[in-house]
């Protein structure tokens, strides 16, 4: 799990279709914000045309940068990593971004709420581990989102399935190292409700998990184990 970095495909062809960019974050030396200008990022991303630029890889700070304007001032912009950075919500993104993102990295962000996600109506991959995540109520009947990369997060309960289920398009999920994972009948209780899902966990989903699990086999799964553990304490 955890693999937030760019597959090959999104860094190939133009040398302007993905900058790796590790933009100093916070304040500099005299104490003031770096203020994200045009200037700014034609000298990070070291490229004349900004709106050229559809991908980038930054390195912010939502505590100390103000990060509405970086839409507005790459309009094309379609691909963006901001993992390591600081964004503990995606409203923190601000909306002119928003609007045109496809594909976004927000690993190790101590990001801990997914509130606007809705205003992202072009959105299809979200890889967002290694965060504090805990509602992913703000998903509910996102129209274009295939992807999502919740590794490592902090989501616990039944409920917060059904609102996946209810993305029609999502087709691979990444729910490992959650608390939910460590249910009895994990893969069966997501698979069931998210039944239009190809991939779990990096495993593809079998139809036999997509089978509804009922509370009888739940019980007596319960049943087996606390047997085993009796068992291995003696």
């Amino acid at each position: 799990g955890g693999n937030f970095r760019p597959p090959n495909h999104m860094t190939s062809g133009s040398p302007l279709r993905f900058h790796d960019v590790e933009a100093e974050s916070g304040e500099d030396q005299d104490g003031h914000e770096h203020e994200i200008t045009p200037e700014r990022l034609r000298e990070l991303l070291d490229c004349k045309e900004l709106k050229d630029v559809t991908s980038a890889r930054l390195n912010l700070s939502a505590r100390t940068q103000s990060l509405d304007s970086i839409g507005e001032i790459l309009p094309n912009l379609t691909e963006l990593d901001l993992s390591g950075s600081e964004i503990a919500t995606l409203r923190d993104l601000g909306q002119s971004m928003c609007c045109n993102l496809r594909v976004l990295w927000l690993a190790h962000c101590n990001l801990k709420d997914l509130d606007c996600v809705d205003t992202m109506e072009q959105l299809e991959e979200l890889y967002i581990p290694f965060n504090q995540i805990k509602d992913v109520s703000q998903l509910f009947l996102h129209p274009t989102l295939q992807v999502l990369d919740l590794d490592d997060n902090q989501v616990a309960n039944v409920e917060s399935v059904d609102f996946l289920a209810s993305i029609k398009k999502l087709q691979v999920l990444n729910l490992d190292n959650n608390p939910i994972a460590l249910k009895t009948y994990y893969r069966n209780i997501v698979c069931s409700r998210i039944t239009h899902l190809e991939t779990l966990d990096n495993i593809k989903v079998s139809d036999m998990e997509r089978k509804r699990v009922t509370d009888e086999d739940e019980a007596i799964e319960d049943y087996a184990r606390r047997e085993a553990a009796e068992q291995s304490e003696k």
